[in-house]
């Protein structure tokens, strides 16, 4: 019984003991790279190395104060100030290289005095605008004013005198500004008439008066204020203001006002 006892005992201590890992006794997996990837990886270091310098190279040049565009030079302009198109273009503090001539331009003819701009840019910080502004084809007097007005009815500043350009008073008064529109029609009008008056009917009108509700009006010494509304039917009304007028003057006749706005029935006073 106590060799029984013993053996136990002994079979007890044989037992293999277990070990307590540790968190700090964990090991890690290692990165074995196979030898042909090591060697591509080594070979490519000088491409990697000239990708990071052009980065780097392209941040300076979008960030650099010396390449963001201090400079707008503006050609070409008479009416609109060059101040002016620098600030519809919006280029402050830009880098060169982000100018999109295509942006400014559309910016630029924002303005209604321009009907035309190129845009380029010069390295290291200039963008050139070259811009075609409309050309004052008509004299538009509100009150004791002159303005300017293109042939496509733009505002494009005041005058000091009418020249020979076709001049149409508004005897409405309406307050205008630089590059307001007006009504084409009126210009078309007028321009028309122009044209008409002295060779149908030997009438050279020195200016044409103009209101909302009686359109174009001709101030003659023949037939007092002549009035022919809108661009329509304009021959046939010439044709028939000089009908009208070989009348007045026939029967010596003393008119003040000849509405031809009504066709075939004209109107006289």
């Amino acid at each position: 019984m106590p060799e029984r006892i013993a053996k136990r005992r002994s079979g007890r201590h044989r037992r293999p003991k277990t070990k307590l890992r540790l968190p700090a006794d964990a090991s890690f997996p290692t990165i074995n790279l196979p030898r042909r990837t090591v060697g591509w990886l080594q070979a490519r270091i000088p491409h990697f190395a000239l990708l990071a310098l052009l980065v780097l190279a392209l941040y300076y040049l979008l960030t650099s104060p010396d390449f963001q565009v201090s400079v707008a030079r503006v050609y070409g302009n008479r009416l609109v100030p060059a101040k002016e198109v620098a600030e519809a273009a919006s280029l402050s503090r830009q880098s060169i290289l982000l100018v999109d001539a295509a942006r400014v331009r559309e910016s630029v003819l924002k303005l209604q005095q321009v009907r035309d701009a190129e845009v380029s840019t010069q390295f290291p910080n200039q963008v050139q605008i070259h811009v075609t502004e409309r050309t004052p084809a008509y004299i538009w007097k509100v009150k004791d004013t002159l303005y300017l007005v293109s042939d496509d009815g733009v505002v494009l500043g005041t005058s000091d005198t009418a020249n020979q350009t076709i001049a149409i008073v508004d005897t409405d008064a309406r307050p205008v500004a630089v590059g307001d529109r007006l009504d084409k029609d009126i210009f078309a009008t007028a321009s028309k008439l122009s044209v008409l008056l002295p060779r149908e009917a030997g009438l050279a009108p020195k200016y044409y008066e103009y209101s909302s509700k009686e359109g174009i009006v001709v101030p003659t010494d023949i037939a007092g204020r002549v009035i022919f509304g809108g661009s329509d039917n304009l021959e046939e009304k010439v044709a028939t203001f000089k009908a009208v007028s070989d009348k007045i003057r026939l029967d010596d006749l003393k008119v003040h006002i000849v509405d031809l706005r009504f066709k075939g029935r004209p109107y006289l006073k």
